[in-house]
């Protein structure tokens, strides 16, 4: 599932990047644009709050919240704690 979001992602920043142009810094690099970056963000929370779900929900249906039982077998806190 995620490759399917890094492709769509990739075919819509090819897809506006086309279309739009960005200016250029005086060393000829490209200059970021504000709400560019604010998408961003914004594509990241929704995506991880559709796929990770599906990721993490069995895991925690394994473990049936019980005493001891942990979804991974390392913690570092356990380290700090003793």
């Amino acid at each position: 599932m995620q490759a399917v979001g890094i492709l769509f992602e990739d075919y819509v920043l090819s897809y506006l990047r086309s279309r739009w142009r960005r200016s250029q810094g005086r060393n000829g690099t490209v200059k970021g644009i504000r709400w560019e970056r604010g998408v961003g963000y914004l594509w990241v929370l929704l995506w991880l709050s559709w796929t990770v779900p599906g990721w993490l929900f069995p895991m925690l249906a394994r473990t049936k919240g019980g005493e001891g039982e942990a979804v991974v077998g390392f913690s570092f806190l356990s380290l700090l704690m003793r």
